[in-house]
């Protein structure tokens, strides 16, 4: 399955959907046609993204609202009960989170796919109480994508290993052969940044030259 199909699959049981910068709205038409969707909120910080989500949708009779806004502030609390979260980076879907942490705590469900910083997402989930159910790695155009569901935990003090943010055992144990490509791709990346700096050869750069090393060790391991 690609980006768009994962998503689709992971909110497929969900009644109501806030798609926060939906962009061309494809993601929430596909929801509709799975026939389990209710109603749709679409927002986008551009109205002219969102005009692309509103013409898609204005000879459908779904219950379809488009909203400008940026990051959650178009939706009211607990006014749906999933939201989606995709086509942006880790950094911004991070501080998106954090900017009403009452409201995001509202919301029972979010299916997230970051373009950067996987990590981030995974920790900062686990940070405000919110057990990743799903976590689906996805190659599309030579790249990887990971596409992550949660859901709101009871508990209180969920605790999660470092390591497990960055490169999740789950992963491997779901897809093995696609693990070990993002793998070694991450290793080609660390071996040329590691080449670029020892050819430097300042008392900084190898310093961070032992870290990376450290770095490529753990990852030749995990495969």
């Amino acid at each position: 399955m690609n980006r768009l199909e994962t998503i689709v699959e992971l909110a497929s049981k969900a009644k109501t959907v806030a798609d926060i910068g939906c962009d061309h709205g494809k993601v929430g038409l596909s929801l509709f046609k799975n026939g389990n969707l209710k109603r749709l909120i679409a927002t986008d910080i551009s109205p002219k993204c969102l005009q692309k989500s509103n013409d898609l949708f204005k000879d459908k009779s779904y219950d379809y609202e488009g909203r400008v806004g940026d990051g959650l502030i178009p939706i009211k609390n607990n006014e749906v009960d999933t939201i989606i979260l995709a086509g942006m980076g880790g950094e911004l879907i991070r501080d998106i989170l954090l900017n009403d942490i009452e409201k995001t705590n509202s919301f029972n469900e979010f299916i997230v796919c970051p373009h950067t910083s996987p990590d981030l997402i995974r920790k900062t989930f686990c940070e405000l109480n919110y057990n990743r159910v799903k976590d689906i790695i996805v190659r599309e155009d030579d790249k990887y994508y990971f596409i992550m569901k949660y859901v709101k935990s009871d508990k209180d003090d969920l605790i999660q290993n470092e390591d497990d943010y960055l490169y999740p055992n789950s992963l491997k144990l779901q897809n093995p052969i696609l693990f070990c490509e993002y793998i070694e791709h991450e290793l080609e990346v660390k071996r040329t940044i590691l080449e670029k700096i020892e050819d430097i050869g300042t008392d900084r750069t190898m310093a961070s030259a032992k870290k990376i090393i450290d770095e490529i060790k753990y990852l030749e391991e995990l495969c």
